[in-house]
C-alpha cells in the first residue's frame, strides 16, 4: 500500500494523544506539521513521536504551547536525524 510521508496537522485541535490506532498508518512519516495546535500536550507529542517511528527528519512545532519546548533536547538526543523547526516564536 502507499506509505503516508508528510501530514500537515496545524492549525487543528489535536492534543497527539490516544492516536495510537494510526501506528500502521504513521510509521514511515518523514514530515510531520503541528504548528499553531494550541491544545497539542508534552504527553500527546510523546505519543505522536513513537507512532511516527524512526524515518522523521522534520517536526514543525511552530505556535504550540510553550510547555513543549520542555521537551526539545529529549527530543533531540533521543532522535539525532531530527529537525524541529520553529517558524514563529511560541505565543502562550
Amino acid at each position: 500500500g502507499t506509505e503516508l510521508k508528510s501530514l500537515d496537522l496545524s492549525y487543528t485541535q489535536i492534543t497527539g494523544e490516544g492516536l495510537s490506532v494510526l501506528q500502521d498508518k504513521l510509521n514511515k512519516l518523514e514530515t510531520l506539521d503541528l504548528s499553531y495546535c494550541n491544545r497539542l500536550s508534552c504527553q500527546g507529542l510523546t505519543e505522536l513521536l513513537q507512532i511516527c517511528g524512526t524515518g522523521l527528519i522534520s517536526l514543525e512545532l511552530g505556535f504550540t504551547p510553550a510547555s513543549i519546548r520542555t521537551l526539545e533536547k529529549e527530543i533531540q538526543l533521543s532522535r539525532p536525524n531530527l529537525s524541529i523547526l520553529y517558524s514563529f516564536e511560541n505565543i502562550f
